[in-house]
């Protein structure tokens, strides 16, 4: 199975991030939006 992600802000909690890396069989893409994009970059 193939997981894809994508989010402006991805900010997640140390339970979700613990699930997605302990749990399941897959492979896991993430794509989100650089520093520059959101403004958060000075």
């Amino acid at each position: 199975m193939n997981l894809s992600m994508a989010s402006g802000y991805f900010n997640l909690t140390e339970e979700y991030s613990d699930v997605i890396a302990k749990e399941g069989n897959y492979s896991l893409n993430v794509v989100l939006a650089s520093p520059q994009a959101n403004g958060f970059y000075n």
